[in-house]
């Protein structure tokens, strides 16, 4: 009696495939997240920022930049992408995309950051007796003054990342500088919620601001240092320098607009 012949592993492997649309001689074992279809290994595009999909929806432009901002007007989408996925964001930045929308983002996030806890503490929510004239001449001067110092903080920051590539890598364009400061502007919204504590006397507000500083510092200067190790040439060891560098150029124009209104 003759047994049947079993397939071996390998055949039995690719019948559980079908095959590629593209390449009939190779299984489709990728199944793309953009539209579902079964392809081979030779039709996935993988980008930079982790995600793949397969040739057809990178040429119909289906596998975007993982940041809201840059295909509409999302701004928490974008500002929790910066925040969470800052290897993402900054590691993968594209540099053929817009200045124009990372600067309106950067005026946009710190618009909606600082002047509604300002107004709040500058009309009279901590200090009653205050002068209504003065609350609302300060309102004015934080409403003229908020895209001014956000950028000015890009410029420098912009330019405190060129130099910095620069002096410790291979250095970086300048399209790319001002769309990762621009885009870093998001790191604002952290010490939004510091703002109104500055008027309050007590630990728990000082711990508060104290533990809310520390977060921006460190989750900006962990985008920074990314950008300048994968954009700039930067070693790891140099990384840090250009973080430093970087936030404390982007931090002064909010320095000196803050703290004399504040004091």
């Amino acid at each position: 009696m003759i047994e049947p012949q079993r397939p071996s592993v390998i055949e039995a492997h690719a019948e559980a495939h079908p095959p590629c649309p593209r390449h009939a001689d190779r299984a489709a074992r990728f199944e793309c997240p953009r539209c579902g279809d079964y392809r081979c290994d030779q039709c996935v595009v993988d980008a930079p920022w982790g995600e793949s999909a397969c040739v057809a929806c990178d040429a119909a432009g289906r596998l975007r930049y993982p940041l809201a901002w840059e295909h509409g007007l999302d701004v928490v989408s974008t500002v929790r992408a910066a925040l969470l996925d800052s290897n993402a964001v900054f590691g993968a930045m594209p540099e053929r995309a817009s200045i124009a929308r990372a600067l309106v983002f950067a005026v946009a996030v710190p618009w909606l950051a600082w002047v509604a806890p300002m107004v709040i503490v500058w009309a009279g929510a901590t200090d009653p007796a205050r002068d209504p004239e003065a609350t609302v001449d300060a309102a004015v001067i934080a409403l003229g003054w908020v895209p001014t110092a956000s950028l000015a903080s890009v410029a420098l920051g912009a330019g405190a990342l060129m130099f910095g590539t620069r002096a410790w890598g291979d250095g970086c364009s300048a399209r790319l500088a001002l769309r990762a400061s621009g885009y870093a502007q998001a790191m604002w919204v952290l010490p939004m919620f510091v703002l109104p504590l500055v008027c309050c006397h007590s630990f728990a507000a000082l711990a508060g601001v104290v533990v809310v500083l520390a977060a921006f510092v460190v989750i900006r200067g962990q985008a920074i240092a990314t950008f300048a190790r994968r954009h700039g040439g930067v070693r790891a060891s140099r990384t840090r320098l250009v973080a430093a560098l970087e936030l404390l150029a982007s931090s002064a124009p909010w320095g000196s607009f803050l703290l004399p209104l504040l004091w």
